[in-house]
């Protein structure tokens, strides 16, 4: 019994430790994608801003959500000419947003 439980302790503390390192590659990953968007010009991110609501709007149907949609939705929240109606689009093919 107490080699199982061992056992349990070992496979939690592996989890804890697999979260942590995926949490901070995600965060590396998000400030690299921020620094890139930074570099580009104020025009160019409105560009970008532009193109990423029409991929949202036809490529994901507001029943379904998808890893690329979600993927969308993260780099418009990054770019500063994202507006407040921008943002609340983007929020809403978040997996917390509420319909």
């Amino acid at each position: 019994m107490n080699h199982m439980r061992r056992q349990g302790v070992l496979v939690g503390i592996g989890i804890v430790v697999a979260g942590i390192l995926v949490g901070g590659l995600q965060w590396h990953a998000e400030r690299e994608q921020r620094r890139a968007i930074m570099a580009l010009a104020p025009a160019d991110r409105e560009t970008l801003v532009e193109r990423t609501l029409r991929n949202l709007d036809a490529l994901c149907p507001e029943a379904v959500l998808s890893r690329q949609c979600e993927a969308e939705a993260r780099l418009l929240l990054l770019i500063p000419e994202c507006d407040a109606e921008c943002r609340q689009r983007a929020t809403s093919y978040l997996p917390h947003a509420t319909r």
